[in-house]
């Protein structure tokens, strides 16, 4: 009984994280409106491509946890990484609680606390390069197709190097 009032207790506190986050977080950044206008005026294609992204991009979050520690199926590995991605992203101090959390669930799952380790680190660097790279990527790729405005070149080609160094 005591496990299931606590799964309970935690799902409640799961649906309010979300309320809070739609309800008053969001709308802070972002104007409902605004975006329910943009996505009214794209076609029944665009929308598609837009949900396969979308799925596509929470779908290759698990695949580096599986190749950073063999014997994690998809599933666990997705479960991970959309748990430890909420909490990075609601609770305070950023990345740090979603990463315990990914070391704590991993070692409660079986894994030895090096190859956690190791798997936690290296996704960690992976992850960070793919969030400061791409958006650099993107700009230079943009700015290939764009009219050429000289501040987004020079930001990609900027932007750019500094991720190709990196890697």
């Amino acid at each position: 009984m005591k496990g299931t009032r606590l799964r309970y207790v935690l799902l409640g506190l799961g649906l309010v994280a979300v309320v809070v986050s739609f309800a008053y977080a969001l709308p802070k950044i972002a104007d409902y409106g605004s975006v329910w206008s943009v996505l009214r005026r794209l076609s029944a294609l665009d929308l598609g491509l837009l949900a396969g992204a979308a799925a596509l991009n929470v779908l290759t979050f698990a695949p580096p946890w599986m190749v950073g520690l063999p014997g994690l199926g998809f599933r666990r590995a997705f479960a991970l990484t959309q748990a430890s991605t909420a909490l990075t992203y609601l609770a305070p101090g950023g990345a740090a609680p979603g990463i315990a959390l990914s070391f704590g669930v991993l070692r409660r799952w079986g894994f030895a606390p090096r190859a956690v380790t190791v798997a936690v680190a290296v996704t960690g660097v992976w992850n960070q390069f793919v969030v400061l790279g791409f958006p650099a990527v993107a700009v230079g790729l943009l700015s290939l197709v764009d009219e050429r405005h000289p501040a987004l070149t020079s930001a990609a080609l900027v932007g750019t190097g500094v991720f190709v160094g990196a890697v």
